[in-house]
């Protein structure tokens, strides 16, 4: 439940606004109201955009400079290796299915993240 509306126009929202709660609670339920709007608007472009528009303000802010240059940076990195197990993958299969090695290839490439796995926990 938002006590503030961006949708009503006019004479209300002005009142609406006069009488908004300024308190952190307020203003944070006002933001995830905000971000819940358009990730059902827009659904997944929705979702990238708050994560860019929060990393910039993080970057753009001098005392958590770092902190932002260090999310983006792990996510960045996140969704390479996510591509990059995507690529090694198929490879993978396409070779399991071209020769004897292949298949060897594949159960290693499986072992090896079932370790990673059992490293993570």
């Amino acid at each position: 439940m938002s006590l503030f509306d961006p949708t009503t126009i006019g004479t209300n929202a002005l009142d609406q606004f006069r009488d908004w709660d300024f308190s952190f609670t307020g203003i944070w339920e006002y933001l995830v109201d905000l971000g819940a709007y358009h990730v059902s608007e827009q659904g997944v472009w929705g979702l990238i955009g708050i994560v860019v528009l929060i990393l910039a303000i993080l970057i753009a802010y001098p005392p958590t400079r770092y902190l932002g240059s260090q999310l983006s940076s792990n996510l960045i990195q996140s969704f390479f290796s996510i591509i990059n197990l995507l690529v090694l993958g198929t490879g993978l299969v396409i070779a399991a299915g071209a020769s004897r090695l292949g298949q060897g290839a594949v159960r290693n490439f499986g072992r090896s993240l079932v370790d990673w796995a059992r490293k993570r926990k």
